[in-house]
C-alpha cells in the first residue's frame, strides 16, 4: 500500500507542476513559473533515503562540505561540479538544500531551453514526460542527469554550428560527469541541409558501433585502466544480469513507434531527422548493456531527451482531431505505465517508497 501511495504522490506532484509550468510558459506568468519549478524541486530536496545512490551522495556531501577550495584543489577531488553545488548548499542551507539545488538545475535547464520554441511541441506532454523520466533519474544518478540536461542545451549550439560554445558547454557537462564526452560526435553528425538522416556519417557511426560491439570485451579492461575512468571501474567490469536488458526491448518498441511517424515528424521540423538518428545510435550503445552497465548508461545521452522531444511532437503531426487525442492520451498513459512498471513493480532505482525525515 505504501508503494502505491508513493506512486500516486509522484504522479500528482508531476501533474501539478506540468500543468502550472505549461500555463506559465504560454501566458508568460513569472510567479506561476517559479511555483511550478519549485514544486518538484522541493519534493526532490525533502526526500530521505530515496534513490539507489542516495547514501553515496549523502556521504559525499558530508565529506565535501568540510573541504575548502584550497583543500579541494590540493587533494584533486574527482567531482568539481558536485563540489561547487555542495559548497553553495552548505553555505546557504544543509543536505536537503543540496538535493534541492541538484533537482533545480536539472529542471530549470530543461525548461529554459524548451521555452524558446515550445510551440512545436505538445508542451504539457513534453514537460510531463521529462518529469516522469529524466527528472526522476535525477533522484538516483544525479551527476549524470545534470550532465544530460546541460548536453540538451548544447543541442542549440549544434543546430547553430557554434563549435566554440558547443565545446564550452561540453566541458561544463563533463565537469559534472565525464561521460558527457560521448556527445562530442553529435556536433559532426548534424547537417542543417541534410534531407535524410542517412548519410556517410551515419553509416560510419553504425559501422564503428558494430566494430566496438564486436570487440567490447577486449576494450573494457583497457578503459578501466584510464585514471579519469577509474571511479567507474565497477561499471566497466560489471556484466548485465538476467532480465536487466528489458530496457533494450522497450526502447526498440518506442523507437519503432516513433519511426511510424518519421516522415511527418521530419516535415514538422527538419531537426527531427537528427533526433531520430540519435535514437538509432542509442540502440547500438544499449546493445553493450549485455556486457557493461557503464556503456549502457551512455545511451541515455542519445535517448532520454531526444525520445521525449519526438514523442511530444507526434500529437502535433497527426491530421485528424480524433487521432491527435488518441496519440496524446496514448503517450500520456505510456509514461504512467512505464513509471509504474519500472519503479513500483521492478523497484528500479529504489525511489519508491518515497520517504522524508
Amino acid at each position: 500500500m505504501e508503494n502505491i501511495l508513493s506512486f500516486i504522490l509522484y504522479i500528482i506532484i508531476y501533474l501539478i507542476s506540468a500543468i502550472l509550468m505549461t500555463r506559465s510558459i504560454k501566458k508568460k506568468r513569472k510567479v506561476l513559473f517559479i511555483i511550478a519549478l519549485l514544486i518538484p524541486v522541493i519534493f526532490a530536496g525533502l526526500r530521505y533515503c530515496v534513490g539507489t545512490d542516495y547514501e553515496n551522495y549523502h556521504y559525499t556531501y558530508i565529506n565535501y562540505s568540510h573541504l575548502s577550495i584550497k583543500d579541494f584543489l590540493k587533494i584533486g577531488v574527482n567531482n568539481p561540479g558536485l563540489f561547487l553545488i555542495i559548497k553553495i548548499a552548505s553555505t546557504i542551507g544543509n543536505e536537503k538544500t543540496f538535493f534541492g539545488l541538484c533537482a533545480l538545475i536539472i529542471y530549470w535547464i530543461f525548461i529554459i531551453r524548451i521555452k524558446k520554441d515550445y510551440e512545436k511541441y505538445s508542451l504539457f506532454l513534453l514537460i510531463f514526460l521529462f518529469l516522469m523520466q529524466p527528472f526522476t533519474n535525477g533522484f538516483n544518478i544525479i551527476r549524470q542527469t545534470i550532465a544530460i540536461s546541460i548536453s540538451f542545451v548544447n543541442f542549440q549550439n549544434i543546430y547553430d554550428r557554434k563549435l566554440k560554445k558547443f565545446m564550452l558547454l561540453l566541458f561544463i557537462a563533463m565537469v559534472f560527469h565525464v561521460t558527457a564526452i560521448v556527445t562530442l560526435p553529435m556536433y559532426f553528425l548534424y547537417s542543417e541541409n541534410k534531407k535524410s538522416p542517412y548519410s556517410w556519417k551515419s553509416i560510419f557511426i553504425v559501422l564503428f558501433s558494430i566494430i566496438i560491439f564486436s570487440n567490447i570485451q577486449l576494450i573494457f579492461p583497457m578503459l578501466s585502466k584510464l585514471s579519469f575512468l577509474s571511479q567507474y571501474s565497477s561499471y566497466l567490469s560489471s556484466t548485465a544480469t538476467v532480465g536487466s536488458n528489458a530496457s533494450l526491448l522497450l526502447k526498440s518498441i518506442v523507437i519503432l513507434f516513433i519511426l511510424i511517424f518519421k516522415r511527418n515528424l521530419e516535415k514538422h521540423d527538419k531537426k527531427n531527422s537528427f533526433l531520430i538518428m540519435l535514437l538509432l545510435i542509442s540502440l547500438s550503445l544499449e546493445l553493450t548493456g549485455f556486457f557493461s552497465a557503464f556503456i549502457k548508461r551512455l545511451s541515455m545521452y542519445y535517448y532520454s531527451i531526444p525520445s521525449i522531444l519526438l514523442l511530444s511532437q507526434i500529437p502535433k503531426v497527426v491530421k485528424s482531431s480524433r487521432n491527435k487525442l488518441l496519440m496524446y492520451l496514448g503517450i500520456f498513459t505510456y509514461a504512467i505505465l512505464l513509471f509504474f512498471i519500472s519503479y513500483v513493480i521492478f523497484k528500479q532505482s529504489n525511489i519508491i517508497p518515497y520517504r522524508i525525515k
